[in-house]
C-alpha cells in the first residue's frame, strides 16, 4: 500500500513512525522478530533495540486492525496513543484466548 497515493503526501510526512511502519511490517508480514519477539514484549527490562521497535509497531498495528477491528483508514486517520495502545496489545497477548487450553502440553 502506498500511503502518499491513498492518504495524500502530508500523510506521508506527518503521519507517526509507529504507524507506518506498523502498517507495512503488518501488510508484508514480516519483521525481525517473528516468534520469540512475543517472548521478548512480554519480559520486564529488556533492551530495546530499533529492530524490536518496529517488532512492537507491527503488534499495534495487528492489535488495532484485528483485535480492535480498525480499518486501515481509522488507523491512520485516528488519533490514538501508541503507549496505550502498545499496553493494551501486550495485555492481549499476554491473555489466553478461547481454546488456549488445548494449546497447553498434557501431563
Amino acid at each position: 500500500m502506498n500511503i502518499r497515493e491513498r492518504f495524500g503526501y502530508l500523510a506521508k510526512i506527518v503521519l507517526p513512525v509507529w504507524k507506518k511502519e506498523g502498517i507495512a511490517d503488518y501488510i508484508a508480514q514480516s519483521g525481525s522478530f517473528q516468534g520469540a519477539g512475543n517472548d521478548l514484549v512480554l519480559s520486564p527490562g529488556i533492551a530495546v533495540s530499533k529492530l524490536f521497535e518496529y517488532y512492537q509497531y507491527r503488534n499495534v498495528a495487528a492489535y488495532a486492525l484485528q483485535d480492535r477491528g480498525l480499518s486501515i483508514e481509522e488507523y491512520f486517520e485516528g488519533n490514538y496513543d501508541y503507549a496505550e495502545l502498545l499496553a493494551q496489545a501486550i495485555r492481549a497477548q499476554s491473555t489466553p484466548g478461547p481454546g488456549a487450553e488445548l494449546l497447553l502440553p498434557q501431563p
